[in-house]
């Protein structure tokens, strides 16, 4: 198997892992729900660990595509960009999936202290939002500039790198003004638009 194909299946694996996630992720509000409590922290555990499996598989289609592209500056700053937002997004699935159930449950057990575990679980989601935005903007940056070698007509095809630069300014641009949130939903259309580039450029490297 040759290594661009290896990284095009990495991304397609990924992709597969975080769709997973985003379908069966659980809101906030689901954990802090003593009657639906057990189920939720389960499935948060488990959607984030899926989540984290994902990024090691992201990080090595990141590099593939990178050799793949050249030894030039775009693509190795997109590299560079796209590090920094996988680490953003461990912090911030760590942040949801592995320790926000385990301050739920705490706080919705000690009653006398709960005010404080209040506090501590609030505290926690903003750690995951700011992380989660930091990845947000990190990744659809690196897009942008992967692309930009497209449509400089170095390797990338054309069409795919249009399509990077326009989708990845866009989300940056709909995030940054608050069109875009961070809740489920706004989230999971986020990683829908990426995802798609993604596959994209999955197929074209599967295809060399």
């Amino acid at each position: 198997m040759t290594d661009a194909r290896s990284g095009g299946l990495a991304f397609v694996t990924a992709t597969m892992l975080m769709i997973i996630t985003m379908v069966f992720h659980p809101t906030g509000q689901d954990l802090v729900d003593p009657e639906g409590f057990s189920a939720a922290a389960r499935i948060a555990t488990l959607a984030h660990t899926l989540a984290l499996l994902s990024l090691p598989l992201w990080a090595l289609g990141g590099l593939v595509l990178t050799r793949a592209l050249g030894s030039r500056v775009l693509p190795v700053a997109a590299f560079v960009v796209y590090g920094f937002g996988l680490i953003a997004a461990m912090i911030a699935g760590a942040a949801s999936g592995l320790i926000g159930p385990a301050v739920a449950e705490a706080m919705l057990d000690s009653a006398e202290n709960a005010g404080s575990w209040q506090v501590a679980f609030h505290y926690n989601g903003l750690v995951n939002r700011a992380f989660a935005s930091i990845f947000v903007v990190a990744s659809a940056g690196a897009i942008v500039l992967w692309s930009a070698n497209g449509i400089q007509g170095r390797t990338l095809p054309r069409g795919m790198g249009i399509l990077g630069v326009v989708a990845g300014i866009v989300v940056i641009a709909a995030f940054v003004t608050g069109h875009v949130g961070l809740d489920v939903h706004g989230f999971g259309l986020i990683m829908l638009v990426e995802e798609i580039w993604f596959v994209g450029v999955a197929v074209w490297m599967i295809r060399r």
